[in-house]
């Protein structure tokens, strides 16, 4: 039982970041519905797998809009550009964002049994596109803001971090703007050190992310996992970022966003900015939701605040935070 059980929860830890992106579609008092919306666009010529496509949505403007190139999570195993459909419409609607959604392999047999670097390949090679072709969508190719939830927030944080994606892909840190970071994994080590976890998991949870980590880098080996950090790559030429992390998150997220946050802060504070959502923060429709996708997996009750975050991101709660924070985040940079 006591193995069943850990492979129950592992099962539905991997599936998290997959629903978080989901809300309602509505859209009251919609203040332009000219919204445009293209969907299933393959970044790499002459490809045809279905995960090797983005969605771009955006208003066309007087003056070019700036981008917000987002990347799902889903623990680099699960999760689709579609679930996110009400966040990406909220912020090119209401706040004239172009906005694409990018898919990437996945580690799964179906989506591509993608193995480390396949991932964050793939993103790279859709950030490129998007920085030959966003003009065709009203979108600034000189103002790029990488954003990312779970897995997508390690990807986009590592795009950012270890210049070579970028490279690899005829792209460079100055075709970012800035990155949005939402609950990621760091340092990808302290996840799986066992015991004295720096991140206080205890032996389960380590568990877990040792059968994450090998599904998605193929080893939870120090040598394999380090290179894929991005805590591992800081230096004084990264972008400006914006971390978020949230109350009943995932284990040891919190700690090790405010680490990340703090290492970037000793470089440079002005870079860098670091806010954490309460409970108290989500309006009451986003918390009954998030609940009862929780509620679904009762092991899972306890980490509401990694489906919330990004549930809040809908036309109900623009003026809640985090929509705010990154709205003026972006407006900042």
């Amino acid at each position: 039982m006591k193995i069943f059980r850990l492979l129950f929860f592992a099962v539905s830890l991997v599936l998290v970041a997959l629903f978080s992106g989901c809300s309602k579609s509505s859209s009251p008092d919609d203040p332009d519905p000219v919204m445009n919306r293209v969907t299933n666009i393959f970044y790499l010529p002459g490809d045809t797998f279905h995960k090797h496509t983005l969605d771009v949505y955006y208003k066309l403007n007087p003056t070019p809009n700036d981008v917000v190139f987002f990347v799902p999570g889903g623990a680099w195993r699960q999760g689709d550009k579609s679930k996110y459909d009400t966040m990406a419409m909220t912020l090119a609607t209401y706040y004239d964002f172009t906005v694409v959604v990018t898919n990437y392999r996945l580690s799964n047999p179906d989506d591509g049994a993608a193995v480390h670097p396949d991932h964050i390949n793939d993103v790279a090679a859709a950030f490129s596109w998007t920085t030959l072709n966003i003009r065709d969508y009203g979108g600034n190719p000189g103002s790029i803001f990488l954003f990312g939830q779970s897995a997508g927030a390690h990807l986009v944080s590592l795009l950012a971090t270890d210049t070579q994606y970028l490279y690899q892909h005829g792209c460079s840190l100055n075709d970012v703007r800035g990155v949005i970071s939402m609950s990621a994994a760091y340092q990808l080590e302290d996840f799986v050190v066992f015991p004295l976890n720096p991140l206080g998991l205890n032996a389960e949870e380590v568990l877990i992310y040792k059968g994450i980590m090998t599904g998605a880098f193929g080893s939870y080996d120090t040598t394999v996992l380090n290179p894929a950090s991005p805590a591992r790559h800081l230096n004084g030429t990264f972008p400006p970022f914006l971390l978020i992390t949230t109350d009943l998150d995932m284990p040891g997220f919190v700690a090790d966003g405010r680490e990340f946050g703090s290492a970037l802060d000793l470089i440079d504070p002005a870079r860098v900015a670091f806010f954490h959502l309460l409970q108290s923060d989500y309006s009451a429709e986003t918390w009954i939701s998030a609940s009862e996708m929780a509620a679904q997996e009762p092991l899972l009750a306890e980490y509401i605040g990694h489906y919330a975050e990004v549930v809040a991101i809908n036309p109900q709660d623009r003026n809640r935070v985090p929509t705010p924070w990154i709205v003026e985040f972006i407006r900042n940079h």
